[in-house]
């Protein structure tokens, strides 16, 4: 198991979204995020920015 700070989680976003981490550090991200009352919500958000965006022309 990965334990992750907040500042290394957000380094890791990006590749966590796209899909460019491997199971262990994915996992990680993961169990990060379920627990963490910052880092949660702010995965939500940008995924929510990501969809947004998206959408537009």
């Amino acid at each position: 198991m990965i334990d992750l700070t907040c500042q290394e989680l957000v380094e890791l976003l990006t590749d966590y979204l796209d899909g460019a981490l491997d199971a262990e550090t994915k996992q990680g991200v993961a169990d990060h995020c379920a627990i963490c009352g910052g880092c949660g919500p702010y995965l939500e958000q940008l995924r929510q920015t990501i969809a947004v965006l998206g959408r537009l022309r």
